[in-house]
């Protein structure tokens, strides 16, 4: 419901990625359960940069290649 709240639904890319760094953000400084938020933040970063990686690959494949992607 947080995330409809927020808008998520209609954001994409790095404005969605990054709205949801603050939610999980906000979630830490209330939750006990801080370190599951934290690795859920991570496990989204970790994510992020992948899709970035496979996109460069697919997408500009001469480029990745140059870059050692």
């Amino acid at each position: 419901e947080i995330f409809k709240d927020r808008g998520l639904d209609e954001m994409h890319g790095f404005e969605q990625a990054s709205a949801l760094v603050n939610i999980m953000e906000e979630l830490s400084e209330d939750n006990d359960n801080r370190h599951v938020v934290e690795a859920l933040a991570r496990m989204t970063s970790i994510i992020e940069a992948d899709n970035k990686a496979h996109i460069k690959k697919t997408t500009y494949p001469a480029v990745a290649e140059a870059l050692g992607r």
